[in-house]
């Protein structure tokens, strides 16, 4: 989501949207709230704490209304925990004045490592001091954030949450496509996006390659999530028979050299990320047919390289097309092995940058089912889905809303119903 505004995320998500700058917005609905449910106004509260964007969510639950109607999202840029503390304490300020009740239940979402507990994370995104990127439950507004019922997500944690609360308002057909169904599976029955009694594989391409797992409980449409490190194993090579071997075994090179000294070999989410598509590029550019070829950057950013490949007729075009298909080709292969490992029958792509990069993507589908393919066990993953989202709406406050929900359950129930546990 980061690079939308306001009025597109509000246009996007269908939902009352509006700044910190000017709460005039957020006021006049939260005291509709009030006006028709005075002091037993029941509300949960969602943020989803990205790079550059902070959004923060407020949703009440007093009766079946459409969910986009009964919620109100408020986005600031935020680059430190600090500004996200002294922001938070506004709102809460507002809500406190207009609804003076505390929320049934929170959970923030943010990219780094989530104490066990629940209660404290160090965001990555932030390049600050430590005070800058600590983010403790504690420090934060009791009327919005209920100690007891306050948790704190990985960002792809969010992100599976996200699809859940998706699958559960029966929206995910909206959101997600199909990019490969089942090999016996004829157009007319083609496979939907919807969670079924399945393992899924959940990856998001951005700064880095987040991946997750959501495990079907006991072979029931109920599902677990686990978070995974699996961006960060160690690439494999393509056989010694394939076409492209000399390539990848140059590439990684080049890559291992530029990362590690050569100590050590690349890491998939070298490959799969945004700096990972630039270094991808760079290596395009110095091969002898693309460095003959005349004048056009050695040297681009990401969302330059997919606009190039995307165009196709500007200089760089050719090797941004070429940059894009190695960048993709890595995806599939980690993608592959998760699924073989873990016997998954489904995989989502998320995130605002997989919305983008779609057309390019699809450019290089057979070329990509054939990568994805390409294993010992192919029989093993010839029927998975692959699911790519086709709309900007934020997972990561869905998930949170989501999140915030299975809180104040596990408060209630003394534990969590297990569809809601992070495991």
């Amino acid at each position: 989501m980061e690079g939308h505004t306001t009025e597109e995320v509000a246009a996007v998500e269908r939902v009352a949207s509006c700044t910190l700058e000017n709460l005039e917005p957020f006021k006049a609905h939260i005291t509709q709230w009030h006006t028709a449910y005075a002091n037993s106004v029941k509300f949960f509260v969602g943020v989803d704490i990205g790079a550059t964007n902070t959004r923060f969510a407020v949703h009440h639950s007093n009766e079946l209304v459409s969910y986009h109607q009964s919620l109100f999202t408020v986005q600031f840029k935020a680059s430190s925990t600090r500004t996200i503390v002294d922001a938070l304490q506004v709102l809460a300020a507002v809500v406190q004045e207009i609804l003076g009740v505390e929320a049934l239940a929170a959970c923030l979402d943010a990219a780094g490592p989530v104490s066990t507990d629940r209660k404290h994370v160090v965001v990555t995104n932030f390049f600050h001091t430590e005070a800058d990127r600590l983010l403790e439950v504690d420090e934060l507004p009791a009327n919005l954030f209920p100690r007891s019922r306050t948790v704190l997500l990985n960002d792809l944690e969010a992100t599976c949450h996200g699809i859940k609360a998706l699958n559960e308002e029966s929206t995910l057909l909206d959101n997600f496509k199909v990019l490969w169904p089942p090999r016996n599976e004829s157009e007319t029955t083609q496979a939907k996006p919807a969670l079924g009694l399945k393992n899924y594989v959940v990856a998001a391409v951005g700064t880095g390659l987040g991946m997750a797992l959501l495990v079907s409980v006991g072979g029931r449409d109920v599902h677990a999530i686990v978070p995974t490190e699996n961006g960060h194993t160690l690439v494999t090579s393509t056989a010694p028979e394939n076409k492209l071997y000399a390539e990848e075994t140059s590439f990684i090179k080049f890559l291992s050299a530029k990362l590690y000294n050569s100590a050590h070999s690349a890491e998939y989410e070298d490959v799969v990320s945004g700096r990972g598509l630039e270094a991808a590029y760079e290596w395009v550019a110095q091969q002898p047919e693309y460095a003959a070829s005349g004048d056009f950057p050695r040297i681009l950013d990401a969302a330059q390289i997919a606009a190039a490949a995307l165009e196709g007729s500007k200089p760089e075009s050719k090797a941004a097309n070429r940059a894009i298909a190695i960048h993709y080709r890595y995806l599939m292969r980690v993608l592959k092995q998760l699924c073989v490992g873990m016997l998954c029958g489904g995989i989502f792509l998320a995130g605002g940058n997989q919305v983008t990069n779609n057309a390019v993507m699809e450019t290089h589908m057979d070329e990509l089912r054939a990568e994805f393919l390409d294993h010992p066990k192919a029989s093993w993953v010839m029927d998975v889905n692959l699911f790519t989202q086709t709309t900007h709406v934020n997972l990561n406050l869905h998930g949170a809303l989501h999140g915030a929900r299975g809180a104040a359950a596990a408060v209630t129930t003394a534990s969590a119903p297990i569809e809601n546990r992070t495991l």
